[in-house]
C-alpha cells in the first residue's frame, strides 16, 4: 500500500470485503479484487489514490481514516488543551464550537450528518460479485443474530459531578421505555460511587472507561499515553468493564492497541464538528487489531443543541432511518451532563419512543454488540450452508435483480 503506513494499514485487514460478507460458497479471490477495482469510483476523488490498489487496502485507506484527517493530534491540539481551554469556562467553550461550525460545514472531504459512499460502494461490490459469477443470489452469514436487520446501541459519556448525578435519571427514564445503555465515566476527574455502578450493573445496565482525565491531552504524548493507560486497564479490570470511548473522540490507532478491551467507541462514521474531525465512513462494526470498533453514527447531543442550536430528534431519527435501510448500527452518544436540560431530555425520549417501533432492530448493549462481531467472522458454514459455532446465526440473501438484501425467511 503506498498512501497509507503498513504498520497502520495491518490493524485494518480483517474488514477486507471477503471477511466481512462471509459468503457461504467459495469465490476466488480475484473475484473480489476485480469487483473493488469496479466499485472505488463510488468512493470518490479523495481515494482516487488507491485506484490501484487491492480490496483489502481500499477497505483499510477507508477505515484508518487516511484521506479524511482523522486521528491526528497537532500542535494546534497542543496549545489549545494545555494552554488556552483550562482557561475557558463552558461558555466559552461553546463560542469556540459554534465558530468552528462556520468554518467546517462547507469543509472536508466527508458528507455529514449522513455519508453514504461506503455504504454505496459495499453495495456496488456486491452487485459486480453478482455478475461477475453470474449468480441470481449470494448466500452469507447475517450481519446481526437472528432475524433481526439492524442494530441500536445507547452509549453516555459523563463528563462531570453533575453528570454523575443525573445518572439514575437517565437509566430510569431508559428503563421505563424498555432500554438498556452503556455509561462511560472518567475515573480521575470526579467521584464515582461503587453503589452506582453495582447498581447500574444489577439493573441491566453497562459500565465503560471515558479516558482517566477529561482534559484532552491523552493523546499528547506517547509516554503520556502509555503510563494512564495503565491505570486505564487496572479501573476496567476493577469494574469489570470491557468497553472504552476516548475523551474528545481523541483517537491513535495504534497507539489504542494498549488498551485492554474488547470494543472501542471513540470512531465515528462521519463527523466535522469533533475536535478531531473525519471519520471512519461506514455504519457498521470493524475490526482495528485487537479490539472491535463500534462507530458512533448518530450526531452527539452537544453537537446538536450547543453546536445547531437544535432540541428536535429529527436529525437523530433521519440517520437512524438511512442506517436501518441498510443494516447497519445506529449508535447514538449522549451525556447525563446535558440531559439534565428539560428540552434535550424531551428529544432523547421522543426518540427512543420511535425508535421502539423500529421493525427488525436489535437493541444491544456495546459489549454483546462486539461479542457478536467477533462470532460471526470466525463463524464456519456447515455442509447445510448454515454458520456452525454461532449462537443464533442465520443466513441473508443478496438478489441480482434489485440488490437488496434480505434475511432468508423474507426471500
Amino acid at each position: 500500500m503506498r498512501s497509507l503506513d503498513r504498520r497502520l494499514a495491518a490493524l485494518y485487514h480483517e474488514n477486507e470485503p471477503r471477511k466481512f460478507w462471509r459468503f457461504c460458497d467459495p469465490i476466488e479471490s480475484s473475484v473480489f479484487e476485480e469487483a473493488a477495482r469496479r466499485s472505488v469510483d463510488v468512493l470518490g476523488e479523495a481515494f482516487e489514490s488507491v485506484k490501484s490498489d487491492s480490496a483489502r487496502e481500499i477497505v483499510a485507506a477507508v477505515l484508518s481514516e487516511a484521506t479524511t484527517g482523522g486521528h491526528r493530534f497537532t500542535d494546534l491540539h497542543r496549545v489549545y488543551y494545555r494552554i488556552i481551554r483550562p482557561l475557558l469556562p463552558p461558555a466559552g467553550r461553546r463560542v469556540i464550537r459554534r465558530f468552528r461550525r462556520r468554518v467546517t460545514d462547507e469543509a472536508g472531504p466527508l458528507d455529514w450528518p449522513i455519508e453514504h459512499r461506503f455504504v454505496s460502494y459495499q453495495m456496488d461490490l456486491l452487485r459486480n460479485i453478482l455478475q461477475a459469477l453470474q449468480a441470481q443470489e449470494l448466500r452469507f452469514v447475517g450481519l446481526w443474530p437472528r432475524t433481526f436487520t439492524s442494530c441500536l446501541v445507547l452509549t453516555h459519556d459523563v463528563e462531570s459531578s453533575a453528570g454523575v448525578r443525573n445518572v439514575r435519571r437517565i437509566a430510569d427514564t431508559e428503563e421505563r421505555l424498555g432500554f438498556r445503555s452503556s455509561f462511560n465515566f472518567v475515573p480521575d476527574a470526579y467521584h464515582i460511587p461503587s453503589s452506582l455502578v453495582d447498581d447500574l450493573k444489577v439493573r441491566g445496565f453497562e459500565v465503560g472507561v471515558h479516558g482517566l482525565k477529561h482534559d484532552g491531552l491523552l493523546f499528547s504524548r506517547r509516554s503520556l499515553f502509555q503510563s494512564r493507560t495503565k491505570t486505564i486497564n487496572q479501573v476496567l479490570s476493577d469494574w469489570g468493564a470491557s468497553g472504552y470511548r476516548s475523551p474528545m473522540t481523541h483517537r491513535h490507532p495504534v497507539w489504542m492497541q494498549s488498551l485492554d478491551v474488547e470494543y472501542d467507541l471513540s470512531f465515528f462514521d462521519t463527523d466535522p464538528h469533533e475536535p478531531m474531525p473525519g471519520g471512519v465512513m461506514t455504519i457498521w462494526p470493524f475490526f482495528v487489531g485487537r479490539f472491535v470498533a463500534l462507530p458512533t453514527t448518530l450526531m452527539q447531543d452537544h453537537t446538536m443543541t450547543e453546536v445547531l442550536g437544535k432540541a428536535s430528534p429529527e436529525p437523530w431519527l433521519e440517520k437512524a432511518a438511512f442506517i436501518h435501510r441498510h443494516h447497519g448500527i445506529a449508535l447514538l452518544n449522549t451525556h447525563p451532563d446535558y440531559l439534565t436540560n428539560p428540552e434535550s431530555l424531551d428529544a432523547y425520549k421522543t426518540l427512543l419512543s420511535v425508535l421502539g417501533t423500529f421493525s427488525g432492530r436489535w437493541h444491544a448493549l456495546p459489549a454483546a454488540v462486539a461479542a457478536w462481531w467477533r462470532a460471526r467472522s470466525v463463524a464456519r458454514i456447515g455442509d447445510s450452508l448454515d454458520p456452525v459455532d454461532l449462537p443464533d446465526g442465520c443466513l441473508w440473501t443478496v438478489a441480482a435483480h434489485d440488490g437488496k438484501i434480505r434475511t432468508l425467511q423474507d426471500s
